[in-house]
C-alpha cells in the first residue's frame, strides 16, 4: 500500500505503521520482518509531503521504542540522508518529529560509543 497509485492509500498505509511502530520492540521487529523499513525511507525521499509526515512519524515512532539494535538497522536502511533533506520543510510540526528522530538515532549512537570505550577501558 506504501507503493499504491494514490496518494490518500499511501498517507493511509503509513498511518498505519506509525501506530504500530509506537508499539513494542516486537511490533517494531515485525514492521522490519515485513521489509516495510526501506519502503517508508523511499517514501520520506520521493513521495508527496502529506505521505511523507505520515512516513516520518511512523520512523520516529520507531526510534522511540526500537532496540539499538533495530535503531542500527533503520541507519543502514539509510535514514539519515531523507530525514535531513525534510528539514528544510517550512511545516514546524515536521521539523520537530524529524529532530525527534535524528536525536533519538543520535542517543543510540552516543551509547554505543560509551559502551565501545567501557569495554576498552576494562581491557
Amino acid at each position: 500500500m506504501l507503493a499504491h497509485q494514490k496518494i490518500g492509500v499511501q498517507k493511509e498505509a503509513a498511518w498505519t505503521l506509525s501506530n504500530i511502530t509506537a508499539g513494542t520492540q516486537a511490533q517494531i521487529q515485525s514492521v522490519i520482518n515485513a521489509n516495510l523499513i526501506p519502503l517508508l525511507v523511499q517514501v520520506l525521499g520521493l513521495g508527496e509531503l502529506r505521505v511523507q509526515k505520515e512516513a516520518a512519524w511512523a520512523l520516529t515512532n520507531f526510534t522511540s521504542g526500537a532496540s539499538t539494535e533495530q535503531v542500527l538497522y533503520l541507519v543502514q536502511c539509510q535514514i539519515m540522508k531523507p530525514f535531513c533533506e525534510l528539514l528544510s520543510s517550512k511545516d514546524p510540526k515536521l521539523i520537530k518529529v524529524l529532530l525527534d528522530g535524528l536525536c533519538n538515532i543520535l542517543l543510540v549512537s552516543n551509547d554505543l560509543k560509551y559502551r565501545r570505550k567501557k569495554y576498552h577501558n576494562l581491557q
